[in-house]
């Protein structure tokens, strides 16, 4: 991507820079591709508001969403280092990856290198050999990269997944091994789509004897009703994209499934689940959201009967009462990003979105989703709703501009940004010049 020349060698020193905002929810997570990156590199870590005291000879920045690019500039200004490539001389060799990045160089002028996804450049096997990762809280061990569907709105699936591979189930059990003579009893097996792993049954079989919980919960409807008849599938809670309540357009974005085959689905959700989290995209092209209304109420329904049963105790019919499904519907914007097949369709149309959110609020607490007095925007929603307009066409920006954009990059946000971006902030950035 041109710049100047870069020399490997293995007495460089190197860091790597989370740029995660200070605010980001669970902070104390781990990060894979940012721990991934970190051990080949053998590069010391900091945070993009971190002032380093060493001088290094390579500059790594993880960005894990579009919006993290926007803490480039703050740490190269904090630590002194010249911001564009072509004035920095013998200042450090900078590299960006991740999959906040864009196809179209919108880091050209900044960085010298820019890597795309998930560390594959170093590392594109057939199969995944990552080591298990632990923190105070948490242990993940990778199973798969990639996705092996083609939803053709998915950034992951077109972009930066890459081929989907696995993880060799022999490592995996390996990795469960050490975990559990460290005395830990949870385990995060990472990955897009953790019911689709073709071991799935071995590797929950094999959990289960180690007597330990396995915390992550996103799955796709292809693979979910055989992963919950598994009889190792401890879960209560599962979070699952849905996309779209209209069956034709889950069939036009390539993600195919009945309106029967999915209240099937539902009612084998309810049979095992105290809680189902649904991932919609609102405005994806030609979507019927009349359907959304009637899913609504069929779900109520569906909640109600999981909620109240009957039984027969000395002859007669006693009402019994047992716990409710928690039903969580987390609405995001659809994003027509390059390289995708919807890369043309037409961005959000927030008019007709405050509509349908007026609509789909007052037939949450109708259908007993939501308490009468609930009261749900943008400021209180945690990301349920989507981004607002102004948030969302920034991002757009950045997922779909190049070098044009490098002095907004540089000046609009010179102490960086948080997991949100006010509304007054994301203007001045599209207006800057």
């Amino acid at each position: 991507m041109g710049g100047r020349r870069y020399t490997e060698s293995k007495e460089m020193r190197s860091i790597i820079v989370d740029t995660s905002p200070k605010d980001t929810r669970n902070r104390g997570s781990i990060n894979l591709g940012f721990e991934i990156v970190a051990e080949i590199y053998d590069a010391d870590r900091c945070n993009w508001f971190d002032v380093i005291t060493k001088k290094y000879d390579r500059i790594l920045f993880n960005v894990i969403y579009p919006t993290n690019m926007l803490n480039i500039v703050p740490f190269l200004k904090n630590n002194g280092i010249e911001i564009l490539k072509d004035k920095r001389k013998s200042q450090p060799y900078i590299i960006a990856g991740g999959q906040g990045i864009n196809h179209l160089g919108i880091l050209d002028r900044i960085v010298d290198e820019t890597f795309i996804g998930e560390a594959d450049f170093l590392d594109n096997t057939k199969e995944i050999t990552s080591h298990l990762y632990t923190s105070k809280n948490n242990t993940v061990i990778e199973i798969s990269r990639g996705c092996k569907y083609s939803c053709s709105f998915c950034e992951y699936t077109w972009n930066y997944g890459g081929k989907y591979r696995e993880k060799n189930i022999d490592l995996a059990k390996k990795q469960i091994d050490i975990v559990h003579k460290m005395g830990r009893r949870t385990v995060n097996f990472m990955s897009a789509n953790f019911t689709g792993y073709s071991k799935f049954n071995e590797l929950l079989e094999y959990t289960a004897h180690k007597n330990m919980r396995i915390v992550n919960t996103d799955a796709n409807y292809y693979d979910l009703a055989n992963a919950i008849k598994n009889k190792y599938f401890y879960h209560k809670v599962i979070k699952i994209g849905i996309e779209s309540f209209d069956e034709d357009t889950r069939s036009r974005v390539n993600k195919k499934i009945s309106d029967d085959r999915l209240r099937d689905l539902f009612e084998i959700m309810a049979e095992k689940m105290n809680y189902i989290h649904l991932y919609l995209i609102y405005g994806l092209p030609g979507d019927n959201y009349e359907s959304w209304f009637d899913w609504l109420q069929w779900l109520s329904d569906l909640r109600r009967k999981r909620s109240i049963g009957y039984t027969d105790l000395f002859g007669g019919n006693h009402l019994i009462h047992d716990k409710q499904i928690r039903f969580e519907f987390n609405i995001t914007n659809f994003e027509p990003c390059p390289l995708t097949p919807l890369e043309k369709s037409p961005p959000v149309d927030f008019e007709k979105k405050e509509i349908f959110l007026q609509e789909w609020m007052r037939c949450l607490i109708d259908y007993g989703f939501k308490k009468p007095l609930s009261k749900m925007d943008y400021k209180n929603a945690r990301g349920r709703m989507g981004r607002k307009e102004n948030s969302y066409k920034l991002l757009m920006q950045l997922k779909t501009s190049g070098e044009e954009i490098t002095y907004k990059l540089i000046n609009v946000f010179p102490k960086g940004v948080g997991r949100s971006i006010l509304d007054d902030d994301a203007q001045k950035f599209l207006n800057y010049k």
